[in-house]
């Protein structure tokens, strides 16, 4: 049951980073449960599809994604590690293509409460859930208000702004919004 809890993040959290090779880990507690409660296979299907989804003409769903993405070239990975990391428990998904790797981790915390909590080693914490418009970008000043103006004048109201930066002026945001964006 633990797993289809973190099914809808794990879904989610490939969309943030991008497609080709995939690595999907279980961290810490959920990597130390060998008696069966916890199987790494649902949270690598999850993976995949929510990194096909968008990306492939034939509709990609949790019966068939990993066939799907054996056709595609894509070749997935599933790994345990005990060592929790900054989470008890935790998954997280890699994604590469010739050399370029973009990652993503969420957890759960009591309650059911899912969370991504780190993209590409940026500490962006967000519930995956509704309407989500994700920015890589420098961080530079104006940036913010930039967004928020774009988004303001689209009529797009933002119901939060998660902020994230890293270094060499490495920054991301995650901003949920109240309904998609229209098309640029």
């Amino acid at each position: 049951l633990r797993v289809a809890l973190f099914l809808d993040p794990v879904d989610v959290v490939p969309r943030l980073v991008g497609e080709l090779d995939l690595r999907a880990v279980v961290l810490g507690e959920l990597a130390a449960d060998r008696a069966g409660d916890v199987q790494i296979r649902p949270v690598a299907v999850a993976a995949v599809k929510g990194a096909l989804e968008g990306h492939s003409p034939e509709t990609v769903n949790f019966v068939n994604a990993l066939h799907v993405a054996r056709d595609r070239g894509l070749s997935v990975a599933e790994t345990r590690h005990e060592e929790a990391g900054n989470y008890a428990r935790s998954i997280r998904v890699a994604l590469s293509d010739s050399g370029a790797t973009s990652s993503a981790e969420a957890t759960l915390y009591a309650g059911g409460d899912a969370r991504v909590v780190e993209v590409d080693g940026l500490p962006l914490e967000f519930r995956p859930e509704g309407a989500i418009v994700f920015l890589r970008n420098r961080d530079v000043p104006g940036v913010v208000g930039s967004v928020g103006t774009i988004l303001g004048e689209a009529g797009v109201n933002i119901a939060n702004f998660s902020l994230a930066r890293g270094a060499g002026k490495r920054a991301a945001a995650v901003i949920a919004v109240d309904s998609p964006p229209p098309p640029a």
